[in-house]
């Protein structure tokens, strides 16, 4: 069992071609396996291979949004895929120390597509007779310069700096590779700058990465191209992956590898990695559901969600930080065709009725939405790429049952597509704010319609 904790997790030693083809290849099906069973049992569909070209392009296709998994699946589904990526880089980069390649080849892991051509190639060299030079002690510590680490923080700024122009506003997409291959290179980069003179550690290296992606960040908010809320919400993915880059660098500064190569490799990778995102991106429509009991009949539900007042609770959770949360809501008209104008604090949202089936269920299109969410900014108001149509609301309706007590469940669903990558992160945090705007409504039309029933009875 050590031996295989060692191959999988630790990054020393090397791995021969037939253990890396039988450990890797094994994994990947092993993975395959695992979830399409999962899949099938749950919900009685085929995933098929094709779904696996990438473990990124896996987390964004549109064949997972339709089956309506909780958000209980969706966070496993996450979780259990880091480990993967960890043990993919790092069995490639063994392999490439066995081969007698430089270490730096291992960043093609993140190449969609073309990682699988290079783990192919990768079981055919046989084992070089010397691998690299061991010149230090890994237990020994040698302070490193500054000038080592500043270099280090820069080269990873200017990563973020070049991956973030590139996929905002030369490919016009918030991509896997912006969010997930973007923070490894940085943290690769800086732990091997702060290493390469003299091992520092592991604890230090990634204090640095962290360190490097917090000023990366405040780079973007200083030059007004992001605002706090959007890296506050991508920082648990960020900073995960970034971690787990510092300890790669820190491992290739160890084996001598040469810098040169990553000037090189990162600037294909990168474009490479924002073509194939292009290419896969979807525009699936996903949604999610929230329900609430309320002790009232549904005629008075129904009426009191016509004539819906003014949110009085403060704003909560997420909603303190600038998303946009509803205010009040009115309806002109009667009947199909009618418009509910829904106030956010960031403007109104106008939706044309489609259904109006009293009292059971009303159904609207979104026709016109305000901003999701006013980003914090030294400079005040500003306005980021991510706010302009990344993320819609499609439709949404509310529906009204009747419970064996009387009492009535009314249930809003809401119909949203998102364009920012790695979709299944970006949709546990939509649904969770959508979610949240559901009960912020659901909440007020309870107590609009129990102080009402207990009036009438």
């Amino acid at each position: 069992m050590k031996e295989i904790i060692s191959l999988l997790f630790k990054l020393e030693g090397r791995v021969d071609r037939k253990t890396y083809l039988i450990a890797g290849f094994g994994l990947m099906f092993g993975k395959y396996l695992i979830d399409s069973l999962v899949i099938f049992f749950l919900y009685d569909i085929y995933w098929s291979p094709i779904d696996y070209l990438s473990p990124f392009i896996s987390m964004d296709r549109g064949f997972i949004y339709p089956l309506k998994p909780s958000q209980t699946f969706y966070i496993f589904f996450l979780i259990w895929t880091l480990p993967f990526i960890w043990i993919g880089v790092n069995l490639m980069m063994k392999r490439l120390l066995d081969a007698g390649k430089s270490p730096w080849y291992a960043l093609f892991f993140f190449a969609p597509i073309l990682n699988y051509f290079v783990m192919l190639a990768l079981t055919i060299p046989e084992s070089a007779k010397i691998i690299t030079k061991k010149i230090q002690s890994e237990s020994k510590e040698i302070t490193n310069s500054i000038s080592n680490a500043l270099y280090g923080i820069l080269a990873g700024i200017v990563i973020a700096a070049v991956a973030f122009v590139c996929s905002i506003y030369l490919f016009d997409i918030y991509s896997t590779t912006l969010f997930i291959s973007t923070p490894f290179f940085v943290g690769i980069t800086a732990s091997y700058f702060l290493n390469k003179d003299g091992l520092v550690g592991q604890g230090k290296s990634f204090s640095h990465t962290m360190f490097t992606l917090a000023l990366a960040s405040g780079t973007a908010i200083l030059f007004a191209a992001e605002g706090f809320v959007c890296i506050l919400l991508s920082a648990p993915i960020a900073l995960t992956v970034g971690g787990l880059g510092s300890f790669f660098g820190y491992h290739v500064a160890r084996l001598r590898a040469n810098r040169k190569q990553l000037l090189v490799l990162f600037p294909l990778l990168l474009l490479f990695g924002l073509s194939a995102d292009k290419l896969f991106t979807n525009n699936s429509t996903m949604s999610i559901t929230t329900q609430i009991e309320i002790e009232a009949s549904k005629e008075i539900v129904w009426d009191e969600f016509i004539d819906f007042k003014t949110i009085e609770d403060e704003p909560s959770g997420f909603f303190k930080l600038g998303l946009a949360y509803p205010i009040s809501a009115r309806i002109e008209g009667e009947g199909v065709g009618a418009i509910r104008y829904c106030e956010f604090s960031t403007g109104d949202f106008v939706e044309p009725i489609t259904t109006w089936d009293y009292p059971n269920l009303i159904q609207f299109d979104v026709l016109e939405q305000p901003q999701p969410l006013q980003e914090w900014s030294p400079y005040g108001k500003i306005v980021t790429p991510h706010l302009d149509n990344y993320f819609r609301t499609i439709n949404g309706e509310f529906k009204l049952e009747t419970l064996p007590n009387g009492n009535t469940v009314i249930i809003g669903t809401t119909w949203y597509k998102n364009e920012m990558y790695p979709a299944l992160y970006w949709k546990v945090i939509a649904d969770k704010i959508l979610s949240d705007i559901h009960l912020r409504v659901l909440k007020q039309i309870k107590t609009q319609s129990e102080i009402r029933s207990k009036t009438e009875n």
